[in-house]
């Protein structure tokens, strides 16, 4: 897969998503994943590559050897929760999620290409409301997060707590 500025970077297409299914291992090599301390992924933006996201996500997680279960599982809420949003909220062609990890945290990061009438904010929904909750659940996991606005489109990240040591 190629490298760009260091980061090692993966393009799904639609097809790839439609296709993919749960028992589907990840598209790349082991070794890729633990050579890439940086990794981007490019994908279309559709629902079903939620579940896709996450996989990717897992992947580098058990390359990187994290094994704490909260930080696992934070990582995991957040990426599917910032693809998620990006997806109903943006009219991208393409949505990014990137990863990385700087001493004792976990990096995630999703850019889309803009469109969004507004920029994520918390939501105080109702008791019977369906929907709003999401941003204000991942990020209660996160150290910090925070969103920036880029080339018309927006990206939100979030950093994760981790024990250093058990993959950096």
């Amino acid at each position: 897969m190629p490298t760009t500025s260091g980061w090692a970077q993966l393009t799904l297409t639609a097809r790839q998503i439609h296709t993919w299914t749960a028992a589907d291992s990840v598209p790349l090599p082991s070794r890729w994943w633990q050579s890439a301390h940086r990794v981007a992924f490019r994908l279309p933006p559709l629902e079903k590559g939620v579940p896709v996201c996450r996989r990717l996500v897992r992947a580098w997680l058990d390359a990187r050897q994290v094994c704490d279960r909260e930080s696992r599982h934070a990582l995991l809420l957040i990426a599917s929760e910032f693809l998620a949003n990006a997806i109903r909220h943006s009219v991208s062609t393409w949505i990014t999620c990137r990863l990385w990890s700087s001493g004792d945290l976990l990096f995630v990061e999703v850019a889309d290409q803009g469109g969004a009438a507004s920029v994520p904010r918390m939501r105080r929904p109702g008791v019977t409301s369906e929907h709003g909750r999401g941003l204000a659940l991942a990020t209660g996991s996160a150290r910090e997060w925070g969103w920036l606005r880029t080339d018309g489109g927006c990206a939100v990240w979030a950093a994760v707590s981790f024990t250093p040591g058990w993959g950096s």
